[in-house]
């Protein structure tokens, strides 16, 4: 006598709904702007054959979908779509739902479990807020509030988070770089003589976040976002405002493949830009000894994770070029450089800077020059003063 035994795929979590509240369900729900939509869930299987995630979205009160599909799932579980904002109507609720599917048809209950329904609604005049002058090109790499020039984000010994502007070259000047719905988060509101919201990077073990940016992750706006390794261990984007700041609340976490390390083993995080040509942002981490990089983004999820060279010295990634990658070895002091190779595309290999070597960074011009516009690789450095 032959059993099968199956069992039904979870219902999905981390749902999301960027930009907007996620997963809204109590009323008054939240309003979304003039902006297309990205919905994205994870499902989970234990039978290790999930499929798809049916995703549903409907207008209030009617029974037409607007959108009623099942997708395919990464190796992480994860799916996602867009939907443009034509679909909706300005004033009206809409709601959305998903489900897991396995490969035997059988089908988990829609998320969000119980009688709640993920719901928004649409309006151009609440939309999220134009903070720079509309151009038709993307902020400059590197560059936070619009001047065309690199900028640099910190986080201070009070785990504060400031902008440093990259005024031809120099990084003098500094800016709250956070803030929550436009008010400074080392601020007294409530007058009681102790900032609002003090200290939001850094833990209460007193290690700082990890923060990097270069790349447009959310949601499609051509403005620089932040991309933060959290002492809550997760990974989050948070949206860039066009002013060299991020709003708190303006975050989304980001997930990664299933074969990744989990983020709150990264001992650092580097955002390259586009690197392979792809037209999307990729981002290389350090984790123990090991380096990967993260490809393939798309609706706040890395697709594909690549782990480019394992049993390294610790490192610090200072910088990555058009084809190289330029980093430290604390253990000896030395910069190298470890050159990249062509993927065919326009772009780089990230598999390849598992070999091509390594040379000394012993030329002072791989490590400057870019902070003034000129088209040489450069990197930012701390240096600690002693007595």
């Amino acid at each position: 006598m032959k059993v099968t035994y199956n069992r039904a795929p979870h219902i999905p979590d981390a749902l999301s709904m960027s930009p907007g509240p996620d997963c809204d369900e109590t009323s008054p729900f939240a309003a979304v702007g003039a902006s297309d939509l990205v919905f994205a869930a994870t499902g989970r299987d234990d039978d290790r054959d999930l499929r798809t995630l049916q995703f549903t979205v409907w207008k209030q009160g009617s029974s037409t979908k607007i959108y009623d599909q099942a997708l395919n799932v990464d190796a992480g579980g994860r799916a996602s779509f867009s939907l443009a904002r034509s679909n909706f109507t300005d004033g009206q609720t809409y709601q959305w739902a998903v489900r897991s599917i396995d490969s035997t048809g059988a089908a988990s209950e829609y998320a969000p479990p119980g009688s709640g329904t993920c719901t928004f609604d649409p309006s151009d005049s609440t939309g999220y807020r134009l903070n720079v002058s509309p151009r038709d090109t993307s902020d400059a790499p590197g560059d936070t509030n619009g001047d065309t020039q690199p900028d640099l984000w910190g986080i201070t010994p009070e785990g504060n988070r400031d902008m440093y502007s990259g005024a031809e070259g120099d990084l003098h000047m500094n800016i709250p770089g956070a803030h929550r719905r436009g008010i400074n988060l080392t601020a007294d509101g409530d007058k009681d003589g102790k900032a609002d919201y003090p200290g939001h990077g850094m833990g209460s073990d007193g290690k700082p976040a990890l923060i990097t940016h270069q790349g447009d992750f959310a949601p499609g706006d051509g403005i620089q976002d932040l991309l933060a390794r959290m002492p809550d261990g997760k990974l989050y984007v948070y949206r860039g405002d066009g002013y060299g700041s991020v709003d708190i609340e303006w975050r989304t976490e980001l997930w990664l493949p299933s074969n990744a390390q989990v983020p709150s083993t990264f001992t650092q995080i580097f955002a390259t830009g586009d690197l392979d040509n792809d037209r999307r942002p990729e981002l290389l981490v350090t984790a123990g000894t090991d380096l990967w990089a993260f490809t393939g983004y798309t609706g706040s999820t890395f697709t594909t994770a690549t782990k480019p060279a394992s049993g390294w010295d610790a490192l610090d990634v200072v910088n990555v070029g058009a084809k190289d990658l330029l980093f430290r070895n604390p253990g000896d002091g030395k910069m190298w450089l470890r050159k990249g190779k062509s993927n065919g595309k326009g772009g780089t290999d990230v598999a390849a800077f598992a070999s091509g070597g390594g040379l000394p960074g012993r030329r002072r011009r791989l490590v400057r020059r870019q902070l003034d516009g000129v088209e040489h690789p450069d990197g930012h450095g701390h240096i600690r003063h002693q007595r």
